[in-house]
């Protein structure tokens, strides 16, 4: 199986690199197929780049965690090992749980809305009806799913048998799980360096994966679904 480094270097950087080349070329079409070659010609929608940007970054994260699912397989080690310490997936400590559910949810949409009052020209209304449909059930699957596996599930249990003290493991999935959301973005890579703190403090000590996928998952509908309709 490849190494746990590999899966906290080459993501990030497929993901940065990619997401930059994939935007400027779509700004280098439309720019390319306008009659008129001003400013106003390589400007493109916010929604339909955050659309295309989504089903690239579901496409690679499917990617990633396939190739170390795979891995596992050929290794003979039990996936479902990495989701819960126990056979019990749902013999999760509540009090934990909705902590960690209220911080993530606040964190994130605090910053969303705060997104929202800096820059109030955001929208998805450009968005069809289908393309919004896509955005806001795969997106949060896939991101719920692959994300939490690979930075907490694989990463994190990762790193502690390589001899890291359980702070150190935890700091280094946290800025991996920071810079795979964007390099470009500095308020963006606070806010998801603390949610990857608070969520690799909350794998460690409970050891489940499960409130770890249904928080995220629920917190991105619940958030950007503000975009669609403003």
């Amino acid at each position: 199986m490849k190494t746990v480094w590999f899966y906290i270097i080459w993501p990030l950087i497929v993901l940065n690199v990619g997401g930059m080349l994939l935007i400027a070329a779509i700004s280098a079409s439309k720019y390319a197929t306008s009659p008129a070659f001003t400013v106003e010609s390589i400007r493109v929608s916010f929604g339909q780049i955050q659309f295309t940007l989504s089903v690239f970054i579901c496409f690679v994260e499917w990617f990633f965690a396939g190739l170390f699912i795979s891995g596992y397989r050929r290794s003979n080690v039990s996936l479902r090992s990495s989701f819960s310490r126990t056979t019990n997936l749902i013999g999760f400590h509540w009090m934990p749980v909705i902590l960690l559910f209220i911080l993530f949810n606040v964190v994130f949409i605090g910053y969303l809305f705060s997104l929202i009052a800096r820059m109030p020209e955001l929208s998805y209304r450009d968005m069809s009806p289908v393309q919004v449909g896509l955005f806001m059930i795969l997106g949060p699957l896939t991101a719920a799913f692959t994300e939490e596996l690979t930075s907490r599930g694989h990463i994190l249990s990762g790193l502690i048998p390589e001899g890291k003290k359980l702070w150190v493991a935890i700091l280094i999935s946290a800025v991996s799980f920071a810079l795979i959301h964007g390099v470009f973005l500095p308020d963006k890579l606070v806010v998801t360096f603390l949610i990857g703190l608070l969520t690799g403090w909350y794998y460690l000590r409970e050891r489940n994966l499960l409130p770890l996928m249904v928080t995220h998952w629920f917190v991105d509908p619940s958030s950007f679904g503000v975009f669609p309709f403003r």
